[in-house]
Formats: C-alpha cells, sequence, structure tokens
C-alpha cells in the first residue's frame, strides 16, 4: 500500500473520530458542556481556572464514562467503539489566600475494530484514538482570575491487514501506523458578578508548543503465485506526515441565577489547527434547579454550526455527608453519520 493512500486513511479515521468528545466535568456534562460561568463549577481547569477563586474547601473528583460509544461511516469505511474512559480528575486544594488544581482531562477515547470481507479476502482495521490535557490551574481568592500550564496530548494507532486467496494467487499486508503529538499551552480565565442575578466567565487557551512529535509507520507484505511457484515478502519502515493538533480557544460564558434555578450559555470558538485564523463555533445551554433535598436536575443542549452536530444531556445530582454524587447520560450526532453517546458518573469529596 502507497504512503499516499495510508495518509489519506489516516487522515479520514483520525479526522472522523476528533468530534466525538466525551462530556466534561460531572456537572457540566449534564449541562450541555457550558461551565464558563457556572456557580459551584465540577471542572474549573477546563472552563475557567478563574472559578477556583470561589472554591472554600478542598475537593478530589473522579469521574467516568461508564458507556462511550462511538459510530461513524463514510461510503465503505465505517467505524464504531464502545469503551470505558475516565473523563475528569482532580484534586483541588484550598487555601486561606491561594487555590491551585491538579488535573487529568480526558477529551476523546476511541477503541474501534472494524472487519469487512472484500473479494477473495478481508480486512480488518483497527483504530485507537486518544485526546488528554495534563493541568495545573491557579487563582487567588477574592481575584476574580485564574491561570494554567497545560501538556494537550494526542496519540493515534492504526493498524490495517488485509488478505486475499482466489485459489491461485494468495497475498496480504500489514500496516501498523501510529503517532503521538504533546503540546505546552497557557490557559487565562475570568468570573465577573455583574448584580445579584449575573455572571459572566470567559477563557483563553493559547496555542501549544510542540515539545514532542513522532511518527511511525511499520509495513509487510507477502505474495504467492502456486501456479509458477513464486513467492515474495517483504517489509519497510519510515513515517508519514503529522496530524496538525495545535489549536488556540476562546470560551465566553453568561450564568442568569434567580433561587433555586440557574440558566447557563457558552459561546466556544475553536480554531481549526490546519487552517489558522478558521474557528469552529459551538453554542451550548445548560439549566439546572436545585431541590430541598439538596438534589440537583441539570439538563443541556449545544450546537456546533461547522462541522455540524448536536449534543443533548440530562442528569442527577445529590449529597450524601461530605459526598456529591453525580450521574448524567448524553447523546449526540454529527456529519458522515457520526453518532457518541454514554453514562458519566462520579463523586467530589469534599475535606
Amino acid at each position: 500500500m502507497s504512503r499516499k493512500v495510508i495518509f489519506f486513511l489516516l487522515c479520514f479515521l483520525v479526522a472522523s473520530t476528533l468530534n466525538a468528545q466525551i462530556s466534561v466535568g460531572l456537572k457540566e456534562s449534564a449541562l450541555g458542556n457550558s461551565g464558563a460561568a457556572i456557580t459551584e463549577s465540577s471542572a474549573p481547569s477546563f472552563y475557567n481556572p478563574a472559578l477556583l477563586s470561589e472554591k472554600q474547601k478542598s475537593y478530589f473528583s473522579l469521574t467516568g464514562t461508564t458507556l462511550n460509544s462511538f459510530k461513524t461511516s463514510n461510503g465503505t469505511d465505517e467505524l464504531s467503539s464502545t469503551k470505558f474512559a475516565p473523563n475528569y480528575i482532580s484534586s483541588i486544594h484550598a487555601f486561606d489566600s491561594y487555590i491551585h488544581e491538579f488535573s487529568l482531562v480526558n477529551q476523546l477515547s476511541v477503541d474501534s475494530r472494524v472487519s469487512s470481507p472484500i473479494q477473495d479476502g478481508v480486512k480488518t482495521t483497527n483504530l485507537k484514538t486518544d485526546q488528554y490535557n495534563l493541568l495545573y490551574s491557579f487563582a487567588f481568592r477574592d481575584f476574580p482570575f485564574g491561570f494554567q500550564l497545560g501538556l494537550r496530548i494526542n496519540e493515534q494507532n492504526i493498524r490495517m491487514t488485509e488478505t486475499t486467496n482466489d485459489g491461485n494467487i494468495a497475498r496480504g499486508y500489514d500496516w501498523d501506523i501510529s503517532q503521538r503529538v504533546g503540546h505546552l499551552f497557557a490557559g487565562f480565565g475570568g468570573i465577573h458578578q455583574l448584580g445579584q442575578h449575573y455572571r459572566f466567565g470567559y477563557k483563553y487557551e493559547s496555542p501549544g508548543l510542540n515539545i514532542y512529535k513522532k511518527t511511525d509507520q511499520v509495513g509487510s507484505y507477502y505474495y504467492y503465485d502456486k501456479t509458477n511457484n513464486i513467492f515474495q515478502a517483504g517489509s519497510s519502515r519510515g513515517s508519514v506526515e503529522n496530524n496538525n493538533f495545535n489549536t488556540q480557544s476562546v470560551t465566553i460564558g453568561h450564568s442568569f441565577a434567580t433561587d433555586d434555578h440557574e440558566f447557563l450559555t457558552d459561546s466556544r470558538f475553536t480554531e481549526d489547527p490546519d487552517q489558522h485564523h478558521t474557528y469552529s463555533f459551538f453554542q451550548t445551554f445548560g439549566y439546572k434547579v436545585n431541590f430541598a433535598n439538596k438534589m440537583q436536575y441539570m439538563c443541556g443542549f449545544a450546537h456546533e454550526f461547522d462541522p455540524k452536530s448536536n449534543y443533548f444531556s440530562t442528569g442527577f445530582s445529590w449529597v450524601t455527608n461530605a459526598l456529591r454524587s453525580h450521574i448524567s447520560a448524553y447523546y449526540a450526532e454529527g456529519e458522515d453519520n457520526m453518532q457518541w453517546a454514554g453514562f458519566t458518573f462520579g463523586s467530589e469529596f469534599i475535606y
């Protein structure tokens, strides 16, 4: 198989999964991924580090997506994946005047195996792709700004095998392609209370400084002509062009709260890594209501304009002693017959 064909398949398979992002945050995952101006954030490092300034106590949180299901197709190529993946692990330490957080954010995790029949044989494709951030965020109490440093990591592995046998000629190949990219980046956020019922929040995430990138391509093939007793085999090793995952983003959020109700909306602009100054636009909406027994109900909706996708979510939260637990579900659909869904659960331990 030529390198051009391999690179084309690599671009299609990876690009098809990049929008299938796992919901992030215990509350935010149920609120359409709205969180730049939320009260009592469960994922401040990801949505707005300035929200750390409002934390009065220390927290430890662990969330998991128990059923992260993803499916996409394009012509004859179809991929599907069902996988357990944690989406946000965090430890927040609150001091008298300073609050900081260490967190691991998993935005994407797909592990897919597809086998399809072809003339006189079978073709198999295995795809693994992960996208996650390691973050250190901090803020000062009574100071409406927060800051962070992060490492953005993208890993992809594709293995393609094909074998055919028409009774006379048998042939096959096995290609294994992997790439890993790491970028250091900085983030900055702010949160402002304007009046009793309205909050305004924002976050900027800078382009990254590439500190690591590696691509590997290992292939082998064989050819056997029974009639003429001809056998050929070989292998090769090289590299393919790296996909560009370096990007920047801006999020602007609003919160409208009255009594036990809170309405949220975020506008998120994410730069296309291959086309500078070209941005994808997300608009999210979330609603949260508090009940007398400390239970919360949440729901949300989000829309991406290009490429088009729609996201729906709902969930509940409740308190047991020093533990606030959450459970939520989400479903989304986009272009190329893309669908992804999941159940997220987890708890925040306050100490």
